[in-house]
């Protein structure tokens, strides 16, 4: 190459270097820009949530406020008020006068001209002053009763209508709009079956956070639901996906409603909801940690067998097959052993006594007016208990009232001397008639009376809540007693148990906390598998206190612990592992990955694919742990698994993202 040739590449290459900077800086330049209008936007929407973050503020402050003038208390609304507290600067709207108080259907009376109130109604819906918002919710209460048929052309535009006040900031505005979906049942139950997906939902969701007078029109609306659906399988359908709300209200009350449709669900409906589905919710409700969740799960259980029993199908083949083996067993174990809950007693509401149908004003049917029930609170729990094992006529001298105060060390117990002696079994009486005719003669007899010393029961859970832990530490050796001298009958009360120890379990006081995990460890053996429906509450109390400061507590709890461990089922534990693991006190983080680890070989035995759905989420989740004591036992955890399951858990690294894939090759060359 000449020295010119070279001189002018050279000078080509320079250029090209100017031109590759200056496209670099032009990139870097509009990146700047880019990064500047995004840091703008951002501040925009920062402003505008804060905006309408006071904005909600103020709202709500000013319905609190309303609110409290409606009672009598606080300032008068209208304007702004210097005061103090929440209210202070508080801007009221000009309609935020005092509401008056929902009036019963009969005292609306009919329309002089419906279809101009209809059309007035849709308008005032939409204001944002509370009293039209009441007022437009009065007219539509008062069209469903004395003109239902105005409401059919435009029945979802309504329904959408008064949907938007159910969630209102003013409280009288809410109730009344969840009375008139009541009275949107009354009148129109056919035609809003096909809506339910609409509201249901949102009334359900509403139990998370409302006071009492609220949940009590939310209880009679959603019973008028279950009751005047002509299709059961319509109101289960919108029912089921809500069993599973992450708040535990809502799930309880979703129970409830659910049990109650089972009840009343005919043989017809049974093709159009799916019985698969279905069991597996139900078999979850009975392992709820809420008791009053866990008594309307079994109420359900045995209704569903009745429904199946009435369509001539098997209720064991049906479990079996929608279920696991541990949770197969569990339930038919219940089915068999359990005396059949007693429905709640129906609630009359005296509103009632009259319900208006098209216009006129017709009694209601004895179906209707006795089987509209209310929902369970947790006062009628020892009530709802007594009737379950057939103490009717007993109910008095055996459950007293709830307020009855709790004995105190100058006060003595209640008695509690369990004769554990002087039982004789009795015969068997003859069973109801109908109630399992559906059974082989072997199994239609009733089962055996229960020992005379179950009678006390009562009296000794409520001992177990006394303030003088000596009658609770007393409380716990007469409860092992019983356990130990009546190991076979006493397995129909497990749940019970359960409930109870479970407490005293995480107790203030030492000794008995320690008496009471060892005494666990004693009776955990006897009751067996009868334990499987409260593992979610027994196994987190049990981790509870192996986080405990006081050495005797933590080695009381992990005897107790293995104790549980080596009786029941296995794969029944290791969801219970994951949530404490995972969510629980990082202190017993190490013992209870090595308790894992000693699990896993049995469980992936039975069912493998537990092993990857519980355990390779702690695994992972673990990865990048700095203290040496968590890596140490989470490669013990990674090599567990992989000696259990082999070639299949690398098969799984597909069904992986790209982080987690990289986290579990690290972990298997680490173990």
């Amino acid at each position: 190459m000449t020295p010119h040739q070279r001189a002018m590449k050279l000078e080509e290459m320079q250029i090209m270097r100017e031109v590759e900077e200056e496209k670099l800086k032009i990139r870097k330049e509009r990146e700047e820009a880019e990064q500047k209008r995004q840091a703008e936007r951002r501040d925009a929407e920062r402003k505008k949530r804060e905006r309408e973050r006071q904005k909600k503020e103020q709202e709500r402050a000013a319905a609190d406020l309303a609110d409290a003038a409606d009672a009598g208390v606080g300032p008068p609304p209208g304007g702004a008020l210097g005061g103090s507290g929440k209210f202070q600067g508080v801007m009221v709207p000009s309609g935020a006068t005092k509401l008056k108080d929902v009036c019963s259907t009969d005292e609306l009376g009919p329309s002089a001209d419906p279809k101009r109130e209809l059309q007035s109604a849709m308008q005032q819906m939409k204001s944002q002053e509370w009293d039209q918002n009441f007022d437009a919710l009065d007219s539509v209460r008062r069209l469903a009763a004395f003109h239902p048929d105005l409401l059919l052309p435009q029945l979802h535009a309504v329904l959408v209508a008064v949907l938007q006040h159910v969630e209102n900031l003013r409280s009288g505005v809410m109730k009344n709009a969840i009375v008139c979906y009541g009275d949107l049942f009354k009148a129109l139950a056919r035609h809003l079956e096909p809506e339910l997906e609409i509201f249901v939902p949102k009334l359900m969701g509403r139990y998370a956070e409302t006071s009492t007078f609220l949940v009590k029109e939310l209880d009679r609306t959603l019973g008028l639901m279950i009751e005047l659906t002509p299709h059961t399988n319509r109101v289960l359908t919108v029912l089921l996906p809500l069993a599973k709300h992450k708040h535990a209200s809502i799930r309880g009350k979703c129970a409830y409603l659910i049990a109650n449709a089972l009840e009343k669900m005919e043989t017809s409906d049974c093709g159009a909801v799916s019985l698969d589905k279905l069991v597996p919710l139900v078999s979850g409700l009975l392992s709820e940690a809420n008791g009053d969740t866990r008594a309307n799960g079994r109420r359900a259980a045995f209704a569903l067998q009745a429904l199946v029993q009435r369509s001539g199908g098997s209720v064991s083949a049906l479990v079996q097959r929608a279920l696991n083996e541990s949770q197969a067993k569990a339930m038919l174990e219940l089915l068999e052993k359990t005396p059949r809950p007693a429905r709640c007693e129906p609630f009359v509401d005296r509103a009632m006594a009259t319900v208006s149908f098209a216009g006129a004003n017709i009694a209601p049917s004895a179906n209707l007016s006795s089987t509209i029930p209310a929902f369970p609170s947790a006062s009628a729990e020892p009530a709802k208990r007594a009737l379950a094992v057939g103490k009717r006529e007993n109910l008095n001298a055996t459950v007293p009232p709830s307020n009855k105060p709790k004995p105190t060390a100058a006060e003595p117990a209640p008695d509690l001397q369990l004769n554990v002696t002087s039982y004789a079994p009795a015969a068997a009486s003859p069973s109801p008639a109908g109630n399992q005719a559906k059974r082989p003669a072997a199994k239609a007899a009733a089962p055996k009376k229960e020992p005379q010393e179950f009678e006390n029961l009562p009296n000794l859970w409520r001992a177990f809540e006394a303030s003088d832990w000596n009658v609770r530490l007393d409380a716990i050796g007469k409860l092992m007693t019983l356990v130990n001298t009546y190991p076979t009958e006493i397995r129909g009360r497990a749940m019970q148990i359960v409930d109870h120890m479970a407490i005293r379990a995480n107790d203030s006081n030492s000794k008995v906390n320690v008496f009471a995990l060892e005494t666990l460890a004693n009776i955990i053996p006897v009751l067996q598998d009868s334990l499987t429906p409260g593992i979610g509450v027994l196994f987190p109390a049990l981790a509870i206190s192996m986080a405990s400061s006081v050495p005797a507590v933590v080695k009381a709890a992990s005897t107790a612990l293995d104790t549980l461990l080596s009786t029941v089922d296995c794969t029944t534990l290791l969801q219970p592992f994951k949530d404490v693991i995972q969510n629980g006190n990082r202190k017993i983080q190490v013992p209870m990955i090595e308790k894992l680890v000693n699990v896993i070989p049995d469980v992936s035995s039975k069912q493998p694919k537990l092993v990857l759905k519980y355990c390779l989420p702690i695994a992972l989740g673990l990865a990048d742990e700095k203290k040496a004591e968590l890596k140490t036992v989470n490669s013990k955890l990674m090599a567990a698994m992989h000696s259990a399951l082999g070639n299949s858990l690398l098969e799984h690294v597909g069904a992986l993202n790209e982080a987690n894939r990289n986290k579990l090759y690290r972990l298997l060359n680490f173990s």
